[in-house]
């Protein structure tokens, strides 16, 4: 994705899928919810957040679950 990002020249609008980053192991179905982010998942969000954001291409719109995620 970061490719795209350094190559979008056109500024071609595009929209973004992106689930969520690493998380912890859903153990019980009725607990899916609990499962957060690891450390990792938390760094690699940051990362993405950062690299949008200097790419002067903001999301308009976003959209999300509930879950903490």
């Amino acid at each position: 994705m970061y490719f795209y990002l350094d190559n979008n020249q056109n500024n071609t609008p595009y929209a973004l899928f992106i689930r969520h980053a690493e998380r912890y192991a859903i153990t019980d179905l009725y607990k899916a919810f609990d499962a957060l982010l690891t450390d990792k998942g938390k760094e690699d969000s940051k990362k993405l957040g950062t690299a949008l954001s200097q790419k002067n291409q903001l999301p308009f719109d976003i959209y999300h679950s509930p879950v903490k995620r």
